[in-house]
């Protein structure tokens, strides 16, 4: 998953300068790959964090979550906020943005120290 976040803010910050239009395809082809591999990793781990029967919930904690972000991008465009000069200069620079804080907080994840199960 810190792969595929990598990988997406790498294209997404390249797709954001791209000099023709056939780069600037190539590298959303590259992050829509990383947004797949991010998102069946999520769905992987939501299904393992859920293994004692609560597979249900982790996977709806997981859809709750990107609907939530698809709410935020459609209260976006009927705010026509995409159409603010100042707004819209930043709309390239919001995936970059996104793709580099998911890739930090799961590599924070990974590298921290995990607490052990207490066994009853």
């Amino acid at each position: 998953m810190t792969a595929g976040a990598v990988i997406g803010a790498l294209a997404a910050s390249l797709a954001a300068s791209a000099p023709s239009l056939e780069i600037l395809v190539a590298l959303q082809f590259l992050a829509g790959g990383a947004w797949a591999a991010v998102l069946m990793s999520a769905m992987t781990a939501a299904i393992a964090i859920g293994h004692t029967g609560r597979e249900g919930a982790a996977t709806g904690g997981l859809f709750a979550l990107l609907a939530l972000a698809t709410l935020a991008r459609m209260a976006v465009v009927a705010a026509q906020l995409n159409k603010d000069p100042g707004f819209a200069a930043l709309l390239p620079w919001l995936p970059v943005l996104a793709w580099a804080s998911a890739a930090l907080l799961l590599a924070w994840l990974v590298a921290r120290p995990r607490e052990e199960a207490a066994s009853p």
